[in-house]
């Protein structure tokens, strides 16, 4: 086994390559650096989907409050009509009492 540094480097540059194995290792890390480049785009494309849902998601609850607002508002203005209703039954009452047959 070679020790680090010169035996190593006297090992490699007496290694000739061959070129079936470079084409073969090139082409391993070609198609590796495909299949890396497919999933960042895979990825990319999940990403803005589930920005564009989170989006939604935010008008969505965005609407829903100001309704729940304006729903609040009605039932306040409601409760004020029922209050007048209430007062004017009470005086009608009032007026029908008087009457006698």
């Amino acid at each position: 086994m070679p020790t680090f540094p010169r035996e190593t480097k006297n090992e490699c540059q007496d290694y000739e390559p061959r070129p079936e194995v470079c084409h073969f290792l090139l082409k391993q890390i070609a198609e590796t650096i495909t299949r890396i480049n497919e999933r960042n785009l895979l990825i990319a494309t999940v990403s803005e989907e589930q920005a564009q849902v989170a989006r939604e998601a935010d008008q969505n609850l965005t609407s829903i409050r100001e309704l729940s607002i304006q729903s609040s508002a009605g039932a306040t203005q409601t409760a004020g009509a029922c209050g007048e209703m209430a007062n004017l039954a009470i005086g009608l009452n009032r007026l029908v009492a008087r009457f006698k047959v």
